[in-house]
């Protein structure tokens, strides 16, 4: 597969790091990179430079290593709004939108109840899948009660997150006051 020679968009997260790192590089990772993570150097698209005022210049410079991974077709609008969202030609203000009026798979307990877990991190999270096939890849063989994400943040208890569809390519964990607002 060759790498897209296209200039990835310039989204407005990108602006806003760009702001607090003059005279710096900003760089566009695949959407398999994990930005929490050493990337390694064949998972970098390319980076924008940012000019002293913090600005980014459309200048983007294509990383020559880069080797595209393969990530899965989307599995539900979503997935599909986190699959942009990775790319860099999504917002996360759409995937908040879509999250919150969503019907999520969460893991179902006896008293109807949430079920928390702590990521490598040290975070609280309740997991949710945005589709059957995360909720089954994900290995879990308990039976699944289906919630819309706007009832799914009312009933976080603060300092508790969501975690959506972990182990996925493009899984991430949404801030519990990010889905009430």
């Amino acid at each position: 597969m060759t790498p897209d020679r296209s200039r990835p968009d310039i989204t407005d997260e990108m602006r806003e790091h760009a702001k607090v790192q003059p005279n710096s590089w900003l760089y566009v990772l695949d959407p398999a990179a994990d930005p929490d993570a050493e990337v390694p150097p064949e998972l970098v698209v390319g980076a924008y430079p940012v000019d002293e005022h913090g600005e980014l210049l459309e200048d983007f410079q294509h990383n020559p290593r880069y080797a595209p991974s393969e990530v899965p077709e989307p599995t539900d609008p979503l997935d599909a709004a986190l699959h942009e969202l990775a790319s860099g030609r999504g917002s996360r203000e759409a995937v908040l939108a879509l999250l919150r009026t969503a019907e999520l798979m969460l893991l179902d307990t006896a008293e109807d109840g949430l079920v928390l877990h702590t990521t490598p991190e040290g975070r609280d999270v309740v997991q949710a899948f945005s589709s059957p096939a995360h909720a089954h890849a994900s290995g879990a063989q308990s039976g699944w009660q289906r919630r819309r994400g706007r009832e799914v943040a009312r009933l976080l208890p603060p300092g508790v997150d969501l975690q959506l569809n972990p182990g996925s390519a493009v899984a991430v964990v949404v801030p519990r006051d990010s889905l009430l607002r």
